[in-house]
């Protein structure tokens, strides 16, 4: 599978630390300005509150036909609904 560019966040922001709300407040950070993609596999090591997942969808989802998250590990009482 490609790795693709195009991806980043408009302001580098570190969640370690922060609440449900800050982290949700981070969703749309994230922006796409790369090519139209076809299938798109997002992969992250731990989810905790899915606010990284979420905003990385958001910002790929109208470039591409399929998008879909793989995690390794989700973080006990993680926030995600």
């Amino acid at each position: 599978m490609p790795i693709i560019y195009g991806l980043s966040m408009k302001q580098e922001l570190a969640q370690e630390g922060k609440n449900l709300s800050d982290r949700r407040s981070m969703i749309d950070n994230y922006t796409y300005s790369g090519k139209p993609l076809n299938k798109v596999l997002i992969v992250d090591d731990v989810i905790t509150s899915g606010s990284s997942i979420k905003g990385i969808y958001k910002a790929i989802k109208p470039h591409a036909c399929s998008v879909r998250a793989l995690t390794l590990a989700r973080k006990e009482n993680a926030f995600i609904k």
